[in-house]
């Protein structure tokens, strides 16, 4: 697996986007990126029109292969859906863990 993060899309060589399974989209507000992101990952309108406003840690999670979605019970199924989502940081993040008794 190879990751990669860039602030434009548009500005990415189109052979690396083409070869991208997974993306994570945070507050863009370029017209041309969202476009790209909405032909190369099917996303909706009305994801596509939440993308400038999206907050701190809020993503759309896209992808081509599906994301494994796991119910209460234990049970998966494959989702091929963008999400619009929330990053959380480590439990770490904002202070030194305590040390373990």
């Amino acid at each position: 697996a190879v990751g990669w993060a860039t602030q434009n899309i548009s500005l990415v060589n189109t052979k690396v986007t083409a070869n991208t399974s997974y993306l994570l989209a945070f507050s863009v507000n370029d017209e041309k990126d969202i476009s790209i992101l909405r032909k190369n990952y099917n996303l909706p309108k009305y994801l596509a029109e939440d993308i400038p406003s999206l907050k701190k840690f809020e993503c759309i999670a896209m992808s081509r292969e599906g994301f494994a979605i796991y119910d209460d019970q234990g049970n998966r199924r494959i989702d091929t859906e963008p999400r619009r989502m929330m990053c959380l940081p480590p439990l770490s993040y904002h202070k030194k863990p305590g040390e373990v008794i």
